[in-house]
C-alpha cells in the first residue's frame, strides 16, 4: 500500500471517530462529573431526600452541536426554588457551584474521551 493511502486511511478512520454520536459520548461523560457534584451538593441541602434529584438527560443535538443538560426532571422542578431562592428562602445554590468547581475536569473529560476515540480511529 501506498504511504499516501495509508495517510487517507488514517485521516478517514479519525473523521468516522468524531461522528456526532462521539462527541455526544464525550459530552455525557463530562457531564457526568458535574452531575455527580451537583448531587452531592443536593444531598448536603436535603439529607432526607434519597431521590436522585439531579438528573442527566441524553445530548440532544441541533445541527451538528450537542447539548446536554443537567438538573431535576419535570416531577423534582421545585427543586431549583432551592437553586434561587424565593420571596421566603435564600438562595442554596447546587447547581451553579457544581459547575464553577467541576467545569474545567469536565472539559478534561470531555477531551480525554475524544481523543481515546481518535486514537482508536488512527491505530485503525
Amino acid at each position: 500500500m501506498r504511504p499516501i493511502t495509508q495517510l487517507e486511511n488514517v485521516f478517514k478512520n479519525i473523521e468516522d471517530a468524531v461522528r456526532l454520536e462521539h462527541v455526544k459520548a464525550a459530552a455525557l461523560a463530562a457531564a457526568e462529573v458535574i452531575r455527580e457534584d451537583a448531587q452531592r451538593r443536593w444531598r448536603e441541602i436535603d439529607p432526607d431526600d434519597t431521590a436522585s434529584i439531579i438528573k442527566r438527560t441524553d445530548a440532544g443535538s441541533i445541527v451538528n452541536s450537542v447539548e446536554v443538560k443537567i438538573g431535576p426532571d419535570k416531577k423534582e422542578w421545585q427543586s431549583l426554588f432551592a437553586e434561587i431562592g424565593t420571596a421566603h428562602s435564600s438562595a442554596r445554590p447546587f447547581l451553579m457551584p457544581a459547575f464553577e468547581e467541576k467545569g474545567h475536569e469536565a472539559a478534561e473529560v470531555f477531551a480525554e474521551e475524544l481523543k481515546q476515540q481518535i486514537e482508536e480511529a488512527a491505530r485503525g
